[in-house]
């Protein structure tokens, strides 16, 4: 923003629970420069919108967001909207040993009746799920969907058959290491409502042509203008110190970037940030050795980084196909 001396900083928190307050920052934001262009990303059955299973699954942090977008949006339309946060739930199995886990507890064959990205209504341990083969940490997965009231079954099941290859739980901050491995986006750090799905590398998701939907001249208009930022993943040599985010990135004494998120990869060795570049062919030269080093100050202390065109982990997705 205007006042910032020149380092990249985060300059808004909008409230859901206050709209005036949200109001205020808003405009803030606008009067510094910030433009909103993303809305919280949601994953889907699949099945066509009037279609009864239709259902759209939202980050938790993001629930009353999602609902209010999705209120403002079927007013005009003959449909029942339905919050199906407390009565709905879902169990994620994981690793290179998931398919052969779940195998006993399903008729259906794992390995041929649901390709990678596939869902269908099946029974899990002799409960009506819905079965997603989607993985956010870039090995073979699962995700089951299901009544709450049935997890508890479902999971100690699940529990059951993985004793014997030495299945485990694992938590929030290996999940955000082993997708940060993968280049996957996180919504609310490196989505955002300051950024384009563009800027944040997923224009192969994008097609304007012959499409409608909703802020698309916007967006239309957003991609002719000058000085679009760019995320890139980053190698971030740092040793024993992790990085986290909200971290400058620097070519020389310039601020050529902010890391969105970042964590040690325990599967590649590596500590992995995001980053958005707001002077990409800058950071670009540094990072080909074409002037001042790319570095990214961390704890007051600057360390060197390196720009990876690929991410380091299974970057052919052969584990997510297997």
């Amino acid at each position: 923003c205007s006042d910032s001396a020149g380092r990249l900083v985060p300059i808004a928190s909008i409230s859901l629970g206050d709209p005036e307050a949200a109001e205020r920052e808003v405009v803030a934001m606008a009067e510094a420069g910030a433009a909103g262009v993303w809305v919280p990303t949601f994953s889907h059955t699949r099945k066509p919108t009037a279609h009864p299973s239709h259902e759209r699954v939202f980050a938790a942090a993001a629930e009353e967001i999602d609902f209010d977008l999705l209120l403002s949006s079927v007013g005009a339309f003959d449909v029942v909207l339905e919050n199906a946060t407390e009565s709905i739930g879902a169990i994620g199995i994981m690793g290179p040993s998931s398919r052969a886990v779940l195998q006993p507890l399903t008729a259906l064959n794992l390995d041929t009746g649901l390709p990678w990205l596939g869902c269908c209504e099946t029974m899990i341990a002799g409960i009506s799920a819905r079965l997603l083969r989607v993985s956010y940490v870039g090995e073979l997965g699962y995700e089951i969907h299901a009544p709450m009231a049935d997890l508890p079954k479902i999971f100690d099941e699940i529990d059951q058959a993985g004793g014997s290859v030495g299945l485990g739980a694992y938590g929030a901050y290996a999940a955000n290491s082993m997708r940060l491995e993968k280049g996957y986006r996180g919504w609310g750090s490196d989505l955002t409502s300051e950024r384009d799905l563009v800027e944040a590398g997923l224009d192969a998701f994008l097609k304007l042509d012959e499409r409608s939907f909703a802020g698309r001249d916007a967006l239309a208009e957003r991609l002719r203008q000058d000085g679009r930022w760019q995320m890139a993943l980053l190698a971030i040599e740092s040793g024993d110190q992790d990085p986290f985010y909200a971290h400058t990135v620097y070519a020389g004494d310039e601020a050529v970037g902010i890391v969105t998120s970042a964590a040690h990869g325990h599967r590649t060795g590596l500590n992995i940030g995001l980053a958005y570049l707001r002077d990409p062919d800058t950071a670009r030269q540094a990072d080909e050795g074409r002037g001042p080093p790319l570095e990214v100050r961390l704890l007051n202390r600057r360390y060197r980084a390196r720009i990876l065109a690929r991410p380091p982990f299974d970057p052919e997705n052969s584990r997510l196909r297997g």
